[in-house]
């Protein structure tokens, strides 16, 4: 048999179905030497469970073959987190301790699923006595579990956010919530209680499912390269028996939410407990317990919802408060920015206020790797805040139908030209990504302001309570029955039935229902108005702004930008996006820009717009000219529709809340 065998690939006739089976052996076995995958063992305190896990640490730590990218944990700089909770048995009970100034040690970290209300919970009235002796017998079964691994794995100290944090002081709340980076980043290892969809779940019982794979085993004698005779276990994969299914670990309760994404992507390295594996994290790649986590990632459709590391320079660095020299290329730190609030963006928060907070730790590191010469907007870059203002709503249905219930929701107000101020998940690549757009020289930023929470350095990536956005830039005024003869919802009438040139997703329905399919006049009342509702455009707000902020290279005019509404009275809402698509035919409509015309013409408005003093985003305008036919009449009906569309636009300032 080859070295370092570990599936078997099997294939039946007549279907040619096929199947994976795991052939593992016990590691004092003769077998061991040609072997690679390892027996496993269902009880995650196990002796051998607990000699891998302590393995993978050891190897990641000193930098073994494999880790020489893995950053290097030095006790000179592991400064413990204000405070931790002591677990070593020469110490007593469990206790919360307070650290002192520049004090270092070994910590680990937990990330966990609170699932909510968090009993016994660090407050300012229990702050002494927990100091003194927690609860053991009262705490949740996760925090328990968390306690029972540091003390198996011989680590002292422990980080717990619902013990560590005083839940009850605002103050206390937002620093240390503004320090996380250091707290997951600077820990031995993050515990992920992955398994855990809260915290009275516990994430240390007997795995159910690798009990049955271990149930199912066979065990059959193999000849050894050495002409000794060793045993071979074959058992069912753990991630499926067929092998045209695809493993998958979408369903498990810590991806699903968005602190827990901040902080096993910010921890170098991280132990998750599963339903049926223990896998380690860290820069080197992902291990697990049976040693062939690697091939399922090879043999298998995986699909993981989530981004696993950053790149070496978030971790390898030779100062925490010190810029990295050279700077990662601007380039790169944008994309990857726009990629981590795509998977951030998937996941849930019980409270509506943590959208920003919950991921401040990753946005602080990446004004620092960037050599702090970018600005924090709110979830946005200055350095590339015109090309991410084309952001989208990625998910094909609304959470939340009823806006007004969701903003009344929340304490603080996120400005809608944010990411933040929806709940949905979020793209870039539709709109600002997807067709290669080049910014317009004629847009320009004149201001920005965001008022942060708190007022304090450690605010300065948390929560905002408002904010504003001045640009100036081609605008043009397009009436509302003229847009809901161009553009059509998305989620409701297809472009075969209305004959339309793009389509508009609303980020929230406002509580209406879905407009009757096929019905190709939405501006009427009652069912025939379903469409117009839907839009997420109350229909008291008069005509749209149109604010062209991108182009295709070889357009004239700016065919991609903002939609933007008179804004009401009181805190000003986001709605949705417009997008182009293939019509059938074109609309001849005059486009209407409230008194102006041609491309050039500049109105000075000072800060503000015309009739309301502000402007909210309504959201994103596409048109492609891909989408026509390249030839014959409907191509010359398309550069007369250019030809109006671009002599629409007049030069305005546009502020937007």
């Amino acid at each position: 048999m080859p070295v370092g065998l570990q599936l078997l690939h099997l294939s039946a006739k007549p279907d040619y179905q096929s199947m994976y089976l795991e052939m593992v052996t016990d590691q004092h076995d003769p077998a061991i030497s040609f072997l690679a995958g390892r027996a496993v063992s269902p009880d995650p305190l196990s002796s051998r469970n607990l000699t891998v896990v302590s393995g993978w640490l050891s190897c990641c730590m000193t930098q073994s073959k494999g880790h020489e990218e893995c950053p290097k944990w030095e006790l000179t700089k592991a400064k413990l987190p204000t405070r931790v909770i002591s677990v070593s048995p020469h110490s007593g009970r469990p206790k919360l301790y307070i650290t002192r100034k520049d004090e270092v040690g070994r910590y680990a970290a937990l990330s966990y699923c609170w699932g909510g209300p968090q009993p016994h919970q660090t407050r300012t009235a229990n702050l002494a006595e927990y100091t003194r002796e927690l609860p053991m017998e009262q705490l949740p079964a996760t925090i328990m579990d968390a306690i029972r691994l540091a003390q198996a794995l011989s680590i002292p100290y422990l980080w717990i956010d619902s013990l560590c944090i005083v839940q009850d002081s605002e103050e206390d709340k937002v620093y240390e919530i503004a320090t996380m980076d250091r707290v997951y980043k600077n820990s031995w290892v993050t515990i992920s209680a992955a398994r855990a969809s809260t915290c009275l779940d516990g994430f240390l019982g007997i795995q159910e499912a690798t009990a049955e794979r271990v149930s199912k085993s066979v065990t059959i004698p193999v000849a050894c390269p050495d002409g000794s005779l060793g045993t071979a276990m074959l058992s069912p994969t753990r991630f499926g028996f067929r092998a045209d299914k695809g493993y998958s670990n979408v369903e498990i309760p810590v991806n699903s939410r968005a602190w827990t994404y901040q902080e096993t992507l910010i921890s170098p390295r991280t132990i998750s407990y599963y339903h049926n594996s223990i896998e380690f994290k860290c820069l080197a790649g992902l291990q697990s317990s049976d040693g062939l986590r690697s091939l399922e990632l090879a043999v298998t459709n995986v699909f993981c919802p989530r981004s696993s590391t950053l790149e070496p320079y978030f971790y390898l660095k030779p100062d925490p408060d010190k810029a990295l020299s050279p700077v990662p290329d601007p380039q790169d730190l944008e994309w990857r920015w726009r990629q981590i609030v795509y998977d951030y963006s998937a996941g849930e928060l019980s409270d509506p206020d943590d959208k920003l907070p919950a991921l401040s730790a990753i946005a602080s590191e990446f004004h620092r790797v960037s050599g702090a010469n970018d600005i924090y907007l709110a979830g946005l870059w200055r350095r590339s805040l015109l090309r991410d203002l084309l952001w989208a709503r990625a998910e094909p249905e609304w959470r939340t139908l009823d806006r007004p219930t969701a903003i009344s929701a929340r304490r603080h107000y996120i400005p809608t030209w944010s990411w933040a101020s929806i709940d949905s998940q979020i793209s870039f690549s539709s709109i600002s990504l997807g067709y290669k757009t080049v910014t317009s020289p004629r847009v320009e930023i004149l201001d920005y302001t965001v008022s942060l929470a708190s007022t304090s350095l450690a605010g300065a990536f948390g929560c905002v309570d408002g904010g504003r956005l001045v640009v100036r830039g081609p605008v043009q005024r397009i009436a509302c029955a003229d847009a809901w003869a161009l553009f059509s919802s998305e989620d409701t009438l297809p472009l075969t039935a209305n004959r339309r040139v793009g389509t508009f997703c609303a980020d929230y329905r406002w509580g209406a229902r879905p407009a009757p399919v096929g019905n190709g006049d939405d501006r009427g009342g009652g069912a025939r108005g379903g469409g117009r509702r839907q839009w997420g455009i109350p229909c008291d707000r008069g005509s749209l702004w149109l604010l062209g902020l991108a182009m295709k290279p070889d357009d004239r005019y700016e065919t991609f930008g903002l939609i933007l509404v008179e804004a009401s009275e009181g805190k000003r809402r986001q709605r949705g996006i417009l997008r182009g698509r293939k019509p059938l035919r074109f609309l001849s409509l005059a486009m209407r820009s409230d008194g102006g015309s041609g491309s050039g013409k500049s109105t000075n408005n000072g800060s503000r717009n015309s009739n309301s003093g502000y402007c909210e985003r309504a959201g994103v305008f596409c048109i492609c000219k891909e989408y026509f036919a390249a030839r014959g009449p409907l191509r010359i009906e398309m550069e007369r529709f250019m030809d109006r569309w671009g002599d629409g636009y007049e030069i305005r300032t546009m502020t937007i809340r």
